[in-house]
């Protein structure tokens, strides 16, 4: 074999085995009491995008991701058994997920993990939302008011890979932002998941007229109605959803009593 083939084949192989050695489990401490992802006292070791990272703490002391914040993980595990489980708040910022990010994971029937996301953006391969990767046990909830969410290849709500589940369970509140699942794997729910919209805005590939095929995806809880809307050239449909007369008759209605009381006041 010609010398300098020989030596950049050599580079080749030492750079891919120190990347691998690199890669860590690292494990989010909130030690620095900040409760801020970029203070590199609040984790085991800083995450960077080859690091599998661990949010395992209680609701309280969850890490916040706010604007100017670049965060990188490959997995992500958000996840703990303590009551309430781990939460991540997402006010502004980027977080950037190379595979997967499993929130409410299937490490035991306790487990429990919630996003709460008002802004930002969050960027993964795959989104799984309670159940883990194989939907035995675990809850996740996914609550965004805004921000976008985008998802490479698969958004699964607690039936992991196969869309089934023996105790997972996953719910997704979508009330204001974006959900783009637009990758080969799209949206798969088992019998325990749930998506609501009401004021948020989920975008899949294909031509959609009809989301009872995707199982448990109400408009308002029940009490409102999908709005399609399918562009041809990228071949993706946005879905929306618009309450039903009723109530917008009694959130009318509430705003009014609001404005009685303000006076009032």
């Amino acid at each position: 074999m010609n010398t300098k083939k020989y030596l950049a084949l050599i580079m080749c192989v030492t750079l891919s085995m120190s990347s691998i050695v690199s890669a860590q489990w690292l494990w989010w401490t909130n030690e620095a009491l900040n409760s801020s992802w970029t203070d590199t006292g609040n984790w085991t070791a800083y995450p960077t995008s080859g690091d599998d990272v661990v949010i395992g703490k209680d609701s309280l002391t969850g890490p916040i991701i706010q604007d100017g914040i670049n965060a990188y993980g490959n997995w992500v595990h958000l996840t703990d058994s303590t009551p309430g489980g781990s939460v991540l708040t997402m006010t502004g910022g980027t977080l950037d997920v190379a595979d997967h990010f499993l929130i409410g994971e299937n490490w035991g029937a306790a487990e429990q993990g919630t996003l709460s996301m008002s802004d930002g953006t969050v960027n993964t391969n795959l989104l799984m939302v309670g159940g883990g990767t194989d939907g035995i046990n675990g809850n996740g909830t996914v609550d965004i008011s805004g921000g976008v969410i985008n998802i490479g290849w698969l958004l699964a709500i607690a039936g992991g890979y196969s869309g089934t589940t023996s105790g997972g369970t996953g719910k997704i509140n979508l009330t204001g932002g974006i959900i783009n699942a637009t990758g080969g794997g799209g949206l798969l729910m088992s019998s325990n998941g749930a998506l609501d919209i009401a004021g948020g805005t989920l975008v899949l590939a294909g031509n959609i007229n009809n989301m009872a095929g995707y199982g448990n995806v109400t408009a308002y809880n029940g009490a409102g109605t999908f709005v399609y809307n399918y562009n041809s050239i990228s071949n993706l449909t946005t879905i929306t959803a618009v309450p039903e007369p009723a109530t917008l008759a009694l959130l009318g209605l509430g705003g009014l009593l609001l404005g009685k009381i303000r006076i009032r006041g």
